[in-house]
């Protein structure tokens, strides 16, 4: 029976497209690895999200391989929201994902553990230029500002980074070397989904790396110091490789 069941869902579904308006993207073949997909569902709202259109969510980083529960970009203000609180009033046998999902469909008997949520500023983590196993330096935004970043203390449950704010001559000059590094090497060190591209030879890499031997590389940590800021903190923490596939980075 089950058998029969499969082929006839094979033989119907031929394609998979994300329904976020404006996208079109439209797939034939649905893989992914760890819990992801090319195409995703919205535990909120059923639509289909492909990964420059949703948000995926882990209770911990290091401890898990699978994500809790996926939003897409029209569910996922609220989202963040219940992700935030249910961190909050989960218990520890609790599961996560029902957890959040109740929060999220009856918000008002939560809204008290909404100032139990920490302000933060806005992190965006932009490119790396080095890594291993994770990001370990690169530049982010600290609400709107750019900024280095560099690993401070690494371990399986908990990464923090410490941030430095570059001086606008420092962010221009670092955002002209990197649109140089993307255009003859590539997009793969990009975090951002909507700039990152798989790995791809482009024949003028020589270009960049013997270019970047005249360059005066910069101590950031003279710079004003913004902080140390835990790697949950980031939006666009991970590659986008990490959910659909990827490459090195630019050291």
């Amino acid at each position: 029976m089950y058998r029969e069941y499969k082929e006839m869902v094979e033989q119907t579904v031929k394609e998979w497209s994300c329904d976020m308006e404006g996208c079109g993207l439209t797939v034939t073949r649905n893989s992914g690895c760890c819990g992801t997909a090319t195409i995703m569902v919205c535990d909120f709202c059923g639509k289909h999200c492909c990964g420059k259109h949703r948000t995926v969510y882990y209770e911990n980083e290091w401890t898990d391989d699978y994500p809790k529960f996926t939003a897409c970009d029209e569910c996922s203000p609220q989202a963040d929201v219940a992700y935030e609180i249910a961190k909050i009033v989960a218990g520890r046998y609790d599961s996560f994902r029902d957890v959040a999902l109740e929060i999220y469909n009856n918000m008002e008997d939560y809204e008290m553990y909404i100032d139990e949520i920490e302000p933060s500023p806005v992190l965006e983590m932009l490119w790396e230029t080095d890594r291993y196993d994770c990001p370990l330096t690169g530049f982010a935004t600290h609400n709107g500002d750019l900024c280095w970043f560099e690993i401070d203390d690494w371990d399986e449950y908990d990464t923090e980074y410490n941030l430095y704010k570059l001086t606008y001559g420092q962010a221009q000059t670092e955002q002209s070397r990197h649109a140089m590094f993307q255009e003859l090497v590539g997009y793969h060190c990009d975090h951002v989904p909507s700039v990152y591209k798989n790995y791809k030879k482009t024949g003028r890499e020589e270009e960049f790396y013997q270019a970047r031997k005249s360059w005066e590389r910069e101590d950031y940590k003279e710079n004003e110091y913004l902080g140390k800021f835990r790697w949950d903190q980031f939006k666009y923490y991970k590659l986008p490789r990490h959910y659909d596939a990827g490459d090195d980075a630019e050291s």
